[in-house]
């Protein structure tokens, strides 16, 4: 079985749902499932980025809009959803 969680950011400073996700995926990896988060990179250093063991962590830059929509990112949306466009 294949996991993937999409959040909006895995950085230490977003708090609660970061270390829910983290402690999420590890439990799911330790059980043999495979997993993988996809998050944006908010060009933060790589120190602030939680990175739960036995999970795949993929970064997608965020778009130059963001700043009106938090989770925008063109790169991710084509990754999830590559025949829409």
């Amino acid at each position: 079985m294949k996991v993937l969680h999409v959040v909006a950011s895995l950085s230490r400073k977003w708090g609660g749902p970061v270390f829910v996700v983290k402690g999420l995926t590890e439990q799911l990896a330790r059980k043999g499932i495979e997993v993988s988060i996809f998050a944006l990179n908010r060009g933060r250093s790589s120190g602030e980025i939680v990175k739960p063991k036995g999970t795949e962590i993929r970064l997608f830059r965020q778009n130059f809009l963001s700043r009106g929509w938090t989770a925008l990112s063109s790169k991710l949306a084509r990754v999830l959803y590559p025949r829409s466009l």
